[in-house]
């Protein structure tokens, strides 16, 4: 079944911040692909990967930077992608870090898996694959980058892969990067690889393992991106709310499907696109009516109605009370 592939904003908060290093025009940008700046205020929030992809293609062609994603991923430590990047660092060896990123990719990017290849009888690849189309040859470039820096975990900082793959012509840009600088690329797959030597899979971690309470691997799993397409939206229109609610048009397209296609796999699941706004709009609702500092014409505005009043009919289709009626039985 179709989804809309959504990924954490850790993987995409280390473009901010070196795009905002550089001065450029990060807020302009974010707004030309209806990405909220809010999103960014914690590394674990979602966003639709089309977007994302829309935002880097975007600001690379705006900005002049056509190897964006590869000096964005040198600049990045697997390590800082949240909870992500501390599970993977509490990895025993690479094989250990290798497959908890196998198993836990799609908890970062629902659009994107991951696997091994052998490539002959003392190498193997470590591949991903990105199912979006827009803004893909950055991001796997930048991938390219995060994929290295996880092997050097295990290999070294100074560890430089042999053989790769790009699906783009990026031959010519990755020579600029140390980390590639000689390295055969190959660029006629769809998916971005690193070929290394097998006996690396026993090498243990090297980087130092920060001391962590609870259990970053169950927290990560317990928020990741849903893979059910009427979860999909409802996380896609929940993450909307910030910034405008999708359309289901708009939703169809994030999706990569036509409206009637979205409506029928919908309508399969026992949902309709309303039923899943309305949804979203109650229990995004819920904790702001606990906070008695909020005023109603602020949970309105935040909801994306035109005035307090709309907000009011809407929540008594949903509850049969008011929300101020609603708000005085918390007490």
């Amino acid at each position: 079944m179709k989804m809309i592939a959504l990924t954490r904003s850790a993987s995409f908060v280390p473009f901010v911040d070196f795009l905002r290093r550089g001065g450029a025009s990060v807020d302009s940008h974010l707004a030309y692909a209806r990405i909220s700046p809010e999103i960014f205020g914690s590394m674990e929030g979602l966003m639709p990967l089309q977007q994302a992809g829309n935002f880097i293609s975007h600001t690379a062609r705006t900005e002049g930077i056509e190897d964006l994603g590869l000096q964005v991923g040198a600049a990045t430590p697997i390590k800082n992608l949240g909870l992500f990047g501390l599970v993977l660092c509490q990895a025993l060896t690479l094989n250990d870090l290798i497959q908890k990123l196998i198993r836990l990719i799609p908890s970062l990017d629902s659009g994107a898996h991951a696997w091994l290849a052998t490539t002959g009888e003392s190498t193997i690849e470590l591949r991903l694959h990105h199912a979006t189309d827009e803004g893909r040859a950055q991001i796997d470039a930048y991938a390219l980058m995060l994929l290295i820096d996880a092997v050097r975990l295990a290999a070294g900082p100074d560890w430089q892969p042999q053989k790769a793959s790009l699906d783009i012509a990026g031959g010519r840009l990755a020579e600029r990067h140390e980390a590639l600088s000689n390295t055969a690329i190959r660029n006629d797959v769809n998916y971005v690889a690193i070929a290394f030597p097998r006996h690396f899979l026993s090498l243990p971690i090297r980087r130092a393992r920060n001391k962590v309470t609870g259990d970053p691997e169950l927290e990560l799993v317990s928020t990741a991106p849903s893979k059910d397409l009427a979860e999909s939206i409802s996380q896609t229109i929940r993450i909307g709310i910030q910034s405008g609610i999708p359309t289901i048009e708009e939703a169809a397209e994030l999706g990569r499907m036509s409206v009637r296609t979205l409506q029928r796999q919908l309508s399969h699941s026992g949902a309709s696109y309303h039923e899943l706004v309305d949804r979203a709009r109650f229990l995004e609702a819920l904790p702001m009516l606990e906070d008695r500092r909020i005023k109603l014409s602020e949970i309105a505005a935040h909801l994306g109605y035109s005035d307090a009043a709309n907000f009011t009919r809407a929540f008594r289709r949903w509850t049969a009370s008011s929300p101020r009626e609603f708000r005085a039985r918390l007490q």
